[in-house]
């Protein structure tokens, strides 16, 4: 249980009730929380849709995951994104995903993704997918211990350190969560999805670790909305062909 709420408190605005060695295990758990979210967003969405149409849906949905993550996963892809763009080298770029300030690229990237976002869930709640609103919190998040393990941290301390030493069992049962779910509710298309995160995870977080010797927690949060990201696409693109 405290490694539960230890997951909970890192990945939502829902305050953990339990902090300390509780941390190391709190990644066998992404994948519930993961789930948690996707259940709101499926939720909202059956709710939602037959009275607002889907682009307000979305909007709905959109917001509401912002809303309960407390938008500290795109605070990790625009500070990921500064860092990238200005090329300056590994000790310089560790320092500017620490201010807090979003440079012009940060903006661009960040509204590029809320904007595909948007879409992907109108497109989905329009097809009537609405189940991949539910896998997209889900696997992108179930698969990001796997990075965790896999790659070292980047720095001596900051607010992913605390996972640097993510137990391989903490990372497997993480994964094997998404892909049971996503196996249950989607078949095959689910197991697809997690295939692709999880190539994806891996080769975006290779990349980064390679130029930063190691991640950062702002390279967990990038990671973890590009798998999204993925994910949707996936969606709108699978359930358009089962239509077909």
């Amino acid at each position: 249980m405290n490694a539960l709420s230890a997951a909970v408190g890192f990945l939502t605005v829902i305050p953990a009730i339990s902090r300390g060695c509780a941390l190391r295990w709190a990644p066998a758990f992404f994948g519930a929380v993961g789930l948690f979210l996707g259940v709101v967003a499926y939720g909202t969405a059956i709710w939602l849709a037959p009275v607002l149409g889907a682009t307000a849906t979305a909007v709905a949905v959109l917001f509401l995951l912002v809303l309960l993550t407390g938008a500290i996963h795109l605070d990790g892809l625009g500070d990921t994104a500064d860092a990238l763009a200005s090329r300056s080298g590994r000790e310089r770029e560790l320092v500017i995903m620490r201010d807090s300030s979003a440079g012009p690229v940060a903006v661009v990237v960040l509204t590029l993704a809320l904007i595909a976002k948007l879409g992907l869930f109108g497109a989905l709640v329009a097809q009537g997918g609405f189940l991949w609103l539910l896998a997209a919190p889900l696997l992108s998040r179930a698969f990001l211990p796997m990075a965790m393990r896999l790659f070292p941290y980047a720095r001596s301390e900051g607010l992913g350190s605390a996972f640097v030493s993510t137990p391989a069992m903490a990372a497997a049962v993480s994964a094997f969560t998404g892909l049971v779910v996503a196996a249950a509710i989607l078949g095959w298309r689910g197991l697809a999805a997690c295939a692709l995160v999880g190539l994806i995870s891996l080769a975006a977080g290779q990349r980064l670790a390679r130029r930063w010797q190691g991640l950062t927690g702002d390279a967990y949060g990038a990671l973890v909305e590009i798998g999204e990201v993925v994910v949707l696409f996936a969606g709108v693109l699978l359930t358009a062909g089962q239509e077909a």
